[in-house]
């Protein structure tokens, strides 16, 4: 029987984000589709992570197309797509769980040729929420004029997206928006941008390279497209999967020389640390979690625990650390709950310092010991209940942990 939806989401290393996105697709309550990985020669261990929702999603295809780029890696997924509707979404997004009903509702009501939704921060960037905000201004203003959707999420009739040939391979940046306005004009395809359902989006990219640089490219190869054709030469640096981000802590970006020139030295950190939870029982049989928070001697602020990796023994493993130092700042000993962690990035200035710092954190279940035994670092620590933990928290970074997360807790329900 055709699926309503193939979903197909291109990846090259991005075993940090994939579990997140097939999660949320897990949970859909509309569930007339089959999900297509169209892996690009991953070197971690995106597939492994993919194997594990054989169960969960049991449609779910694994296809190591060793595609060149994010087009041909869509294009390569689409071969092996039946539904009637293609989504592609990218491997670093999630969707709330009536995402693929409320979108189907709207295709019945509207009856567009191609569809996409507003692209919302997976966290409390700033940043993310500024730049996806003007991004899905600019979408809905022009829907109807010179249709344009962010490779985060396009959704296209199968028989459409077959007739107009797919995405353009040779297009080095702006593929996306190419392909829907080129169906527009071509085909006259209708195009909907929908503020609801939902979709979550890392802010990952925006956060690395910066509002300005991140504005740049987008608006360059927008008018590029409308004024003088695709992007097909590469302008300016961009390249497709999670090995990228890794990529930039060590390469010295046009940000990096300015505050090298004004003396600021810079500093890459990698930490590990846990999310902590325990279940609290009321009189009536009944129980509910409670979180883990820690407040810092030095800033002050609310945060979880952790610690950079091999602080104390050089070789130890991240696991080690994380267990370690939930046990030094939050006092309890705890069980790592999954096995895969999240990863959340931030930067900050200490004496002239500039601290770009990764930090993977665990989800962790609660065994025995007091918040209170904590250690110096921290001037406090408690359980506190989940509604009040978002307030709890001092600092964005750590709420954007904490929203990333859920899925991780609802894996091991």
């Amino acid at each position: 029987m055709t699926p309503y939806y193939s979903i197909i989401i291109p990846t090259r290393n991005e075993e940090m984000n994939i579990g997140t996105l097939l999660n949320s697709l897990s949970e859909q309550t509309f569930q007339d589709f089959e999900v297509i990985v169209s892996d690009s020669n991953s070197k971690d261990k995106t597939s492994t992570v993919v194997q594990t929702y054989n169960q969960k999603l049991p449609s779910i295809q694994f296809i190591d197309g060793k595609s060149h780029n994010v087009a041909q890696a869509r294009n390569t997924g689409a071969k092996y797509a039946t539904g009637t509707w293609l989504i592609f979404l990218d491997a670093d997004v999630f969707l709330e769980k009536y995402y693929l009903k409320l979108l189907q509702k709207h295709i019945q009501i509207d009856r567009p040729d191609m569809a996409t939704s507003w692209n919302r921060p997976a966290g409390n960037s700033k940043r993310g929420a500024l730049i996806m905000g003007l991004m899905n201004l600019s979408m809905s203003l022009v829907q109807n004029i010179k249709p344009g959707a962010s490779g985060t999420c396009i959704c296209m009739r199968r028989t459409l997206f077959e007739k107009v040939g797919g995405f353009d391979e040779t297009i080095f940046f702006g593929e996306d928006t190419e392909l829907t306005f080129r169906a527009f004009q071509k085909e006259k395809a209708v195009m909907r941008v929908y503020p609801e359902p939902k979709l979550f989006v890392s802010t990952r990219r925006f956060d690395k390279e910066g509002l300005l640089v991140s504005l740049s490219k987008s608006l360059y190869a927008l008018f590029h497209l409308l004024f003088l054709g695709p992007v097909r030469k590469e302008i300016f640096p961009y390249e497709m999967g999670g090995q990228y981000y890794e990529k930039m802590t060590n390469d010295k970006s046009p940000m990096t020389n300015h505050e090298n020139k004004l003396h600021v030295r810079v500093k890459k950190e990698v930490a590990a640390g846990g999310i902590v939870f325990r279940k609290s029982f009321d009189p009536s049989g009944g129980s509910t979690r409670e979180w883990l928070v820690c407040q810092h001697s030095q800033h002050k602020g609310w945060v979880f625990p952790k610690g950079l990796i091999g602080d104390i023994h050089a070789n130890e493993t991240m696991e080690v650390a994380a267990l370690r130092e939930v046990q030094e700042e939050g006092g309890v000993k705890t069980q790592i709950a999954h096995p895969q962690p999240i990863r959340v990035e931030y930067s900050y200035t200490w004496s002239n310092m500039k601290i770009d710092k990764t930090v993977f954190y665990f989800l962790m279940h609660y065994i025995s010991g007091d918040p209170k035994n904590h250690d110096w670092e921290m001037m406090d620590a408690k359980f506190i209940s989940e509604e009040d933990v978002v307030n709890t928290l001092t600092y964005p970074s750590d709420r954007e942990a904490f929203a990333l997360i859920q899925y991780r807790l609802n894996e091991v329900k």
